[in-house]
């Protein structure tokens, strides 16, 4: 029996970056955009760049490879992690994963932070990519890679930085959503009172909301560290931002945020509480 395909979608050049796949027509939601086979790499892999790295650091790379890579990032190809999904092997193994590629147009879809209108689940051997809004003709079909992409493509892992989808709108910085990288810690913050808080503020907001201060505290909630976050900022230094305090030494992380209150048009702001 063939696997299901949309026969609505085609590749083409992205504004967002390089290609990535469109709508050649109206696309309901729920409807099946292609359920693909994936190429499942072994764990090893996953030690080519470290070492890479380490053999380059500790000059024992040969000017061959050097130029090799230097060639490959002259001729800007972007780096292979970026089409990579995680797999979770069907037996419990402490949450270890591996490393797959999709085939099809799995790898060339782009990911948005806030802005998806498509998912993808995956099955013991296939990856289903599903519309989860209608799509209209020639938009671009955007899914959520299971961590966030900044500014310039530097990628961060959706629990360093507490959950906190932002991308840029109109020259500043919104967050508009939390995401979570595992149905297990999607479930665990249900009963978190600081996600429930941040659920509340952004239904109340008009546009979503900014992030205008950052604060490490202790227990007591002395502040330790703080940080203004200009509201122009580019989202990759946001997040790289949003990272170092995530993993400062102190347990408790204050992040105050700003909005515009859709029912009256008001300022507000509020600051929220996250354990680490």
């Amino acid at each position: 029996m063939p696997l299901p395909f949309c026969k609505k979608i085609e590749v083409r050049e992205s504004a967002i970056e390089g290609f990535g796949v469109f709508a050649t027509d109206d696309i309901k939601a729920g409807e099946v955009l292609e359920e693909i086979p994936f190429v499942l790499f072994p764990r090893y892999h996953a030690l080519a760049k470290p070492l890479y790295d380490l053999l380059n650091q500790t000059g024992f790379l040969s000017s061959k490879e050097k130029y090799h890579e230097n060639l490959r990032q002259n001729l800007r190809f972007k780096e292979p992690d970026k089409y990579y999904f995680k797999w979770f092997p069907p037996v419990s193994l402490d949450g270890e994963m591996f490393t797959v590629l999709p085939l099809g147009f799995g790898p060339i879809y782009n990911t948005s932070n806030t802005n998806n209108n498509a998912g993808w689940q995956l099955k013991e051997k296939t990856f289903v990519f599903r519309a989860e809004r209608d799509i209209q003709k020639d938009e671009e079909i955007c899914t959520f890679y299971g961590y966030f992409v900044g500014h310039d493509g530097a990628i961060f892992n959706c629990e360093q930085v507490f959950n906190l989808g932002i991308d840029k709108y109109e020259g500043r910085h919104v967050m508009k959503m939390v995401r979570f990288s595992t149905i297990e810690q999607f479930e665990a913050a249900r009963s978190n009172p600081s996600y429930n808080r941040l659920a509340q503020l952004l239904s109340v907001s008009k546009d979503g909301l900014y992030i205008r201060r950052l604060a490490a505290m202790i227990p007591t909630g002395e502040e330790k560290v703080a940080f203004d976050i200009p509201i122009d900022i580019p989202t990759t230094p946001l997040y790289q931002k949003i990272q170092e305090f995530r993993n400062s030494q102190f347990p408790l992380c204050r992040i105050t945020f700003e909005w515009i209150n859709k029912e009256n048009g008001t300022v507000q702001s509020e600051g929220v509480i996250f354990k680490k």
